[in-house]
């Protein structure tokens, strides 16, 4: 095994480290070939001593989602604490990384973002006007939108500017977008914790417009666990 990315896939540290002396040694291609196989050491090794940079894209990969895809949650904040964007913009609908990771239905790492970046990240919009709380809520991972919850204890900011009854560009709430899809879980989510059903959208149309949901008034599931708003 003479060559350097067989040695990095293999992890085989001492001849990697014998390699980097050589003036050839291209230090962003192997830390895109130690996140790719998930080496942590090495990727670390790559960044602290032979100032790999992390915050780049290395041949058109995003170092963040090849560690998420990975659900490797030791190299995805290793990349964060060396100045990777959690901020995106990623795609078509310039979501970021924690609007991914929802999506993905990474919990550990979505958990660590919102624990490190607090509202900062958790409010922050797509081109769409929706944040990560539109996303949990669509996808039923109730569990995550709790931890946004969790975050504040002021009750207005929750339910007007956040996540309740924030409005998108259409001048839609999660309400109106759970009522358009009949999403029942989540209709039921956002019954128990009090959102505003009586906001219009630009169509001048309550959510209730699109789906009839009187009869899951009150039928609230006992599985999904929500914040009580009523105790801020």
């Amino acid at each position: 095994m003479s060559d350097l990315w067989t040695n990095i896939i293999k992890n085989n540290i001492k001849i990697v480290k014998m390699f980097c002396q050589s003036n050839t040694f291209d230090v962003q291609k192997a830390l895109l070939t130690a996140v790719q196989n998930g080496h942590v050491f090495l990727a670390r090794y790559f960044i602290k001593e032979h100032n790999a940079d992390a915050t780049i894209e290395i041949e058109a990969e995003n170092l963040l989602l090849l560690a998420l895809k990975n659900s490797d949650l030791r190299m995805f904040s290793l990349l964060v604490d060396n100045g990777a964007d959690v901020f995106g913009p990623i795609g078509v609908l310039d979501e970021n990384i924690l609007m991914v990771a929802i999506e993905e239905g990474k919990n550990d790492i979505s958990v660590y973002l919102i624990e490190k970046f607090g509202l900062t990240l958790c409010i922050h919009c797509d081109n769409l006007g929706k944040n990560s709380f539109f996303k949990s809520i669509n996808l039923e991972q109730f569990d995550i939108a709790n931890k946004m919850l969790s975050l504040t204890d002021d009750k207005k900011f929750i339910r007007d500017k956040f996540f309740l009854n924030k409005r998108d560009n259409q001048v839609n709430t999660i309400l109106h977008h759970v009522c358009y899809h009949e999403n029942n879980s989540a209709l039921k989510y956002l019954l128990n914790i009090g959102v505003d059903e009586d906001i219009k959208n630009h169509s001048e149309l309550k959510a209730s417009s699109y789906y009839d949901y009187s009869h899951l008034k009150f039928k609230i599931d006992s599985k999904i666990q929500v914040i009580d708003l009523s105790v801020f």
